[in-house]
Parts: C-alpha cells; structure tokens; sequence
C-alpha cells in the first residue's frame, strides 16, 4: 500500500513537472510576440516622425514601409493587402488564446495583452502606410530619392565624425568637421520640412511655396563650407568624394522641392505661381 502510495505520488509530481516545462516552452511563442510588437512601434514611429517633419538622423524608409515605394505593382499589392487587412481587424472581436496557453494563466494573460497591443498598433501602422502608399507616384519617387539622400549623409556624417575624433590635435581637421556637420544639419532641417510636406499631399499655395524658399536657402557646399586644409592631413580621407556627396544631395533637394511645388501649384492654378 505505501509503495503504491509512493508511485502515486512520483506520477502526480511528474504530471506538474511536465505542466511547468509546458509552460516554460511557451516563452520562446512570447518573445517573438514581442519582438513583433517592438517592429511594430518602431515602425509607428518612424512613420508618424516623418509625417511630423521630425525624423531621426538614422531614418530608413525601407525599414518603416512593407513594400519599396518606386515599385508600382509591388505598392498597388501592398495596398490592397492592408486595406483587407484593415477591414478584418476592424470587424474581429476579442482574439482567442491558443488551446496551447490553456493550462498555463500567467502566459495566456501576457499572450492576449500583448496580442491586443499588436492589433491595436498594426491598425495605426496600416493606416501609416496606406497614406504614403497612396500618394501620387511621383511623390513616391521624390520620397524614395530623399530618403536615400538622407542614408547617404548620414554615413558621411559618422566618416567625418571618425575621420576628426582620429586628428583631435588638428585645429583645421575639427573646423572642417564642424562645417561639414553644420551643412549637413541645414540640409537635415530643411529636408525634414519638405518632407512632411510632400507626405502631407495637399496642395496649399502659401504653404508650398514657403517651403520651397526655406530649401533654396541651404547653401551649396563647396561655398558654405571652407575645404582649404594642409594636403597631409586630408591625405587618408577622399575630401573630393564627400563635396561631390554633398553637391548631390543638394541639387537633389532643391531639384525634387521645386518639382513638388511646381506640382502642387499647378493644381492650384496659375495664379498661384506668383
């Protein structure tokens, strides 16, 4: 009788056992729940950054869409994909545990918060997207070409950054950083205006012409900044290939800024060029 006792005990304790260790392999189901999540509020906030005029340095359109912008079918697919998307998390009612959490409360409760976070976020997300998607295509285009401007700079910037923490005694070395990063930061603050204006898509004479003028006040770079240094000390650096970068991003600024307001006034009128 004691030893059936004993047996009986060895089984029940072997029943928890193997419920805990069910429970415990639930947390790797959890973590990419969570990392999802995390994706998604990146992308929220890269997306409602750069409808603000605020992005970060280290933006990457890429990163914040689903679907590359230059790439009609791609974005027309895209398109109708969230927008189904849209329609089935508006009309779902509460999301249902997996029958796997079932036995397990305290994952099943994490699970459904963090599922009804990722709806929640994924509705704002789709909508973000769906209003760059929608844009016109050459407003699309304009965006891709900026954005890829703004990665471009944004590695210069950090090889500048390298190139004046390597000459810290070089008074010359660390005036050409700091104009260098000075246009840059100009370039960044014009273009983060423009920006939110183009996503914004809606034609406002008085609006798109300001912000047009605002970009025709970034200086070009080989005037704003002085690149005259000792030739030894621009020796290990291509000083010739960081002007040319920047002369690009501004005739791209400028180039892409008229044709969006150009655009934009012409669907006001002529009237309003003036």
């Amino acid at each position: 009788m004691k030893a059936l006792k004993t047996l009986l005990t060895l089984y029940l304790l072997l029943i928890a056992a193997a419920a805990v260790a069910d429970c415990a392999a639930l947390e790797s189901q959890l973590s990419r729940q969570n990392r999802a999540l995390e994706h998604l509020e990146q992308q929220r906030q890269a997306l409602d950054n750069l409808l603000q005029g605020q992005i970060n340095n280290d933006f990457v359109l890429t990163e914040a869409v689903d679907a590359p912008l230059d790439m009609g079918l791609e974005v027309l697919e895209a398109r109708r994909s969230l927008q189904r998307e849209q329609h089935q998390l508006d009309s779902e009612d509460t999301p249902a545990v997996p029958q796997a959490f079932a036995d397990c409360p305290d994952q099943s409760t994490r699970w459904l918060g963090q599922e009804k976070q990722i709806r929640s976020l994924r509705q704002v997300v789709n909508k973000l997207q769906l209003q760059l998607y929608e844009l016109p295509r050459a407003s699309r285009l304009a965006l891709v070409r900026e954005a890829t401007q703004w990665q471009t700079l944004n590695t210069l910037s950090a090889t500048v950054q390298s190139w004046a923490d390597n000459h810290p005694e070089h008074p010359e070395v660390q005036s050409l950083q700091r104009e260098i990063l000075a246009w840059i930061e100009y370039w960044r603050s014009s273009t983060r205006i423009w920006l939110s204006q183009l996503v914004a898509n809606q034609p406002q004479s008085t609006a798109s012409n300001e912000v047009w003028r605002e970009t025709l006040q970034v200086p070009h770079p080989q005037q704003a900044i002085d690149w005259s240094i000792p030739i030894r000390l621009g020796a290990d650096v291509d000083l010739l290939g960081w002007l040319d970068t920047l002369e690009e991003a501004h005739r791209a600024l400028l180039r892409e800024s008229g044709k969006w307001r150009n655009q934009h006034i012409w669907a006001l009128g002529w009237g309003n060029f003036l």
